[in-house]
């Protein structure tokens, strides 16, 4: 680790190490028509796809024996044609070459959705329809060096789906980044009420993830220092994720009782 694909350097996704497998035509494809980040993005023709197929990857083999807190995280967009839609993603972790799954997050129907509204025509996301889920803690028995992760998409009458900028990491190092990493800090840690950010940046974007991977609060524009009302988050370990330009971040916050 780390391990990160954002499909940026191949014309077809079976260029890479990932295996691909559908149980009809067309299967996945890499696009440059919509991204969350750099040029590209792996996409599925779901519009034109029937209800009750599944669609695979599976990412190459990942070593987590010595990574104290390994965690996974992905950005996606997807919109339903209609409220009755049952598409679903799936992602699913295998300790032992895939004779064995576990389910790691599972999202369906209107939670798949990243638009709010239903879409019609050809789905092609903009830059503010994309949405990012993180997947931690990681349980301690798959822990080792034979780890594979699952994308499962089944087919259930929505639109078209996007996956983009696949991210494995080490989130006890406190900062993970892609492009220049400038520094930066949360206090105080553990916050109450109000919290800081003191960084490099003049402005960013803030989101707030619970242990489970779900988004609990989205902030943006964000100024260097600024106070952020957090009072409404219940006492825990959240992931806090800023980006700006070239740079996304992790840092883990502790909100005290």
């Amino acid at each position: 680790l780390p391990y990160e694909e954002g499909y940026e350097n191949y014309g077809q996704p079976q260029e890479s190490e990932c295996l691909f497998e559908c149980e009809s035509e067309p299967c996945w494809a890499i696009t440059d028509q919509a991204f969350s980040d750099g040029t590209k993005s792996l996409t599925l023709d779901n519009h034109n796809l029937p209800p009750g197929l599944m669609y695979r990857f599976t990412t190459p083999r990942l070593d987590f024996s010595q990574t104290p807190d390994p965690v996974i995280s992905f950005t996606y967009a997807f919109a339903q044609r209609d409220t009755s839609n049952s598409d679903r993603l799936l992602v699913r972790m295998s300790r032992d070459c895939g004779k064995t799954w576990i389910t790691r997050k599972t999202l369906t129907g209107s939670q798949l959705s990243t638009t709010g509204t239903t879409v019609n025509s050809a789905f092609i996301p903009n830059s503010s329809e994309w949405s990012d889920v993180l997947i931690s803690p990681t349980p301690t028995a798959y822990k080792t060096d034979n780890i594979i992760f699952r994308f499962e998409f089944y087919s259930g009458g929505g639109n078209n789906f996007y996956l983009d900028d696949i991210q494995v990491f080490d989130l006890s190092t406190l900062n993970q980044w892609k492009g220049n990493a400038p520094n930066w800090r949360i206090f105080p840690n553990p916050a109450q009420g109000l919290m800081h950010i003191e960084s490099d940046f003049s402005f960013f974007d803030m989101q707030v993830f619970s242990q489970p991977g779900i988004l609990v609060a989205d902030y943006s524009k964000l100024s260097n220092s600024f106070p952020v009302d957090i009072s409404k988050l219940a006492p825990g370990v959240y992931f806090v994720r800023i980006q700006f330009a070239d740079y996304a971040g992790y840092q883990k916050l502790i909100v005290a009782k």
